[in-house]
């Protein structure tokens, strides 16, 4: 036996390293697949770059072209409209010349129009040099002016792509490389359960071919010596047959109970989405009347982690719930709980019981499906028929747990993205993450002891008894249902730090112990019979 457990370690031992290197090689490949597409983007961002400042420099030239043209076709307008003007003055100033040559004589009008003509060319060259040095002054000003706004845009705009891209360069690779650790997470993972699911199927192989061989061994021994020890060789091998159970379980059953012990443990208050869960837990720590708590549902859902968190944080006051000082045993002592498998049909179900809290988990294989088949109501009663022969202890404490809380995955995108979100963060520093909770958790201890003080003279109304009446009368197994939800909305009445209970408490104990019990038809009837309540009850799972 110690050979073949030694061999076992061994394989796994080769598979995790090898299983290391593989992630090893495929993080280096998808860093340099990293720095590759990083460098791409850097080359298509100097090339978006260059193309911009080409467009601008177009775009500045051609401005600068067509107001250089507007200019001169304003000069020309301007020069013609002068030009038009000076004519006209000339002409009628001819004409009063003209006017005046009458009754001039030859001379006087030869001189005056010499005198005309040289003063209305000097007038007509001193107008035109100042039209154009305006308008030489006018265009360069303008010209300026064009020049210095289209150079501020060209900056603005240039830095505006250049922030852009940079902006966006930095988004995508942040998006490139949480891609690439989701991805190498996820392959190591898939890789880490593949090898759990291999290691689990060779270990029962060994432990049924072991088992067989004992016995065997046990068939052989007894035959030899039935003559000379007939009475004591029916003790002794009872006596083996514990001792290698127990050491089987210890192998089998507890190995994972036994690694999450030695390791944090994710807090409490951090779970997402599995509020029902948590409040049903709460109510079966403040009040022992509610008689236990089994929660139920596919694998990978947190049912065996929430449980053991929540062992661990009711330490500092785990005495005083037990009530048994004498038998009292610290949460990470495994001696406290019992676990093991359960055949379900083809399917083969896990189960944990905390012996001390009065809670436990069901847990069904990821591959089930309840598309047909029992209710929510009749799937943990159908697991516990399989567990009676198999280990009757376990069977009569899940047997006597009042609350069958159905835990399934979350259904929101939010609550999946703040799972992930959370769970990367406590992988990376479980210690501050923890350090980040215990806040929390201290605010629950003391809501905790304060309901367990206050539940007591939590009163009642005889309205609120007749409401939690014609709830529970759909129910046709039995009344101690009625009891049930009058205990649960009292504790959560004084969970809550009320002194009365209301119907909203009465809403919180139907969804913990009554609504997975009912079908839809029962479901619609409860409604059409409470119209006037204000508050339907409601089904998380």
């Amino acid at each position: 036996m110690a050979f073949i457990q030694k061999k076992i370690a061994e394989g796994i031992a080769r598979k995790q390293k090898e299983l290391e290197e593989r992630h090893r090689r495929e993080l280096e490949n998808a860093h340099k697949d990293f720095e590759s597409r990083l460098g791409e983007k850097e080359r298509e961002h100097r090339a978006a770059l260059e193309k911009l400042e080409r467009e601008l420099r177009e775009k500045q030239a051609a401005a600068l072209e067509e107001r250089s043209e507007k200019l001169s076709s304003e000069f020309a307008e301007e020069f013609a409209k002068q030009e038009q003007t000076l004519r006209a003055k000339f002409a009628e100033e001819r004409k009063a010349f003209q006017e005046d040559l009458q009754r001039r004589s030859d001379a006087d009008l030869a001189r005056d129009k010499r005198d005309l003509e040289e003063t209305f060319q000097a007038k007509l060259r001193k107008r035109e040099e100042e039209l154009k040095e305006r308008f030489e002054g006018d265009l360069r000003n303008r010209e300026a002016e064009l020049r210095r706004a289209l150079e501020l845009e060209y900056r603005q705009k240039l830095t505006e792509a250049q922030t852009k891209i940079e902006e966006d360069l930095r988004s995508r690779s942040k998006e490139l490389q949480a891609a690439a650790e989701q991805a190498a997470q996820q392959k190591i993972d898939l890789e880490r359960a593949r090898i759990e699911n291999e290691n689990a199927r060779k270990l029962d192989t060994e432990v049924a071919r072991v088992e067989h061989e004992h016995r065997q061994k046990l068939s052989e021994a007894e035959a030899d010596l039935k003559e000379k020890f007939a009475g004591s060789v029916e003790k002794e091998r009872h006596r083996i047959e514990e001792d290698f159970r127990v050491r089987l379980l210890k192998r089998g059953r507890y190995a994972r109970l036994s690694h999450a012990l030695q390791k944090p443990l994710y807090p409490f208050p951090a779970f997402v989405g599995l509020e029902k869960a948590k409040r049903a837990l709460l109510l079966n720590a403040i009040n022992p009347n509610v008689n236990g708590v089994v929660l139920w549902g596919r694998q990978g859902n947190g049912k065996f982690s929430l449980l053991l968190a929540f062992a661990e944080m009711l330490a500092p006051m785990e005495k005083d719930l037990v009530g048994r000082p004498e038998e009292f045993r610290p949460w990470n002592d495994e001696e406290r709980y019992l676990t093991g498998r359960v055949h379900y049909g083809k399917e083969m179900a896990t189960y944990l019981v905390d012996t001390y809290l009065q809670c436990a988990t069901l847990s069904l294989p990821p591959a089930h499906r309840r598309t047909e088949g029992p209710g929510a109501s009749e799937m943990p009663q159908m697991l516990l028929s399989s567990l009676k022969d198999e280990d009757e202890h376990a069977y009569h404490l899940l047997n006597g747990f009042t609350l069958h809380v159905e835990v399934s995955s979350p259904n929101t995108v939010e609550e999946r993205l703040e799972i992930m979100h959370r769970n990367a963060e406590f992988r990376k520093a479980p210690g501050p993450f923890r350090e980040k909770y215990r806040a929390a958790i201290e605010d629950t201890l003391g809501n905790i002891r304060g309901a367990r003080e206050k539940v007591a003279s939590v009163a009642i109304s005889t309205k609120i008894l007749a409401l939690v009446a014609r709830m529970t009368i759909l129910d046709k197994q039995s009344s101690r249902l009625d009891v049930l939800m009058e205990q649960l909305a009292r504790t959560n009445a004084a969970f809550e730090g009320r002194s009365e209970v209301d119907p909203t408490d009465v809403m919180e104990a139907a969804d913990l112990a009554l609504m997975h019990r009912l079908t839809p038809r029962e479901m619609a009837d409860l409604e059409r019979t409470l119209p006037h309540e204000g508050t339907a009850p409601h089904s998380k799972g």
